[in-house]
């Protein structure tokens, strides 16, 4: 795997390699609160927060949109589809836990393959994700009794791990591999820098002291009845994360 060092200052600089290409969408700090937005400046991009107040999930499945448009005369009823699924779209400063709540939801609107809900799929298809891990989880967070890790890169195309100055960078995906190839200008990165995030990513799992019972032993349920479980919490709270986060207040 090939990995590469960004600078904290070069993220403009990647901004700028992506903005035209991509509706590119990071957390920003929004009157207090952290939620995911399109950026225009990316001076506003904030990548140092816990979790966000509104997840990500709003960028592909917001609380209202535009399904399909009509027509309607004496006689007839003209139905057009929507024109602009084809667009790309990038989500950058992704935590690993909200990429992975795409995945549950694109399990449930694609009904475990019986049906497919095309809006959403065809927008998740053309989605890319740079996702950063969290070195200090909240004093909340639960991922591991799901089946997630803080440093979890399996749903990612890019993952970021900040070590201090800089991050590191690593292509996770074909697509990801494609976009690092891209930012020629990164700088190589070390053995050492490799190390420490390592290191980082093993003391963010062990700081996880809190848990929850899965559903399947609580209820004597299947695996696949917990993961149904999730994607309908995941739609109705932004999140298991984002919904208990939201109950106990933002430190």
């Amino acid at each position: 795997m090939e990995q590469k060092i960004l600078k904290k200052d070069e993220i403009g600089k990647l901004y700028k390699e992506f903005e035209s290409e991509y509706n590119f969408y990071a957390p920003i700090n929004q009157k207090g609160n952290i939620v995911f937005e399109k950026i225009e400046n990316p001076e506003d991009i904030v990548l140092d927060y816990l979790n966000s107040k509104i997840p990500p999930k709003t960028v592909l499945f917001p609380q209202m949109e535009v399904l399909f448009e009509y027509t309607l005369d004496e006689k007839d009823v003209e139905i057009t589809d929507r024109q602009d699924l084809d667009q790309k779209i990038m989500i950058f400063g992704i935590r690993p836990c909200d990429a992975y709540s795409f995945e549950l939801m694109a399990n449930f609107f694609s009904f475990h393959g019986n049906w497919e809900d095309e809006i959403y799929l065809k927008k998740k298809e053309n989605t890319t994700l740079i996702g950063i891990g969290c070195n200090s989880p909240r004093t909340t967070c639960f991922c591991t009794s799901v089946g997630g890790n803080p440093f979890n890169k399996e749903n990612m195309d890019v993952f970021l791990t900040d070590l201090g100055e800089t991050y590191l960078v690593e292509g996770i995906s074909e697509k990801g591999k494609e976009i690092v190839k891209k930012l020629s200008w990164l700088s190589d990165a070390a053995d050492k820098d490799v190390k420490k995030s390592q290191e980082l990513a093993k003391q963010a799992e062990e700081s996880i002291t809190e848990g929850i019972i899965p559903f399947h032993v609580i209820a004597g349920t299947t695996e696949t009845t917990m993961e149904v479980s999730l994607g309908i919490y995941t739609l109705l709270g932004g999140g298991i994360l984002g919904l208990i986060g939201g109950i106990l207040g933002n430190d």
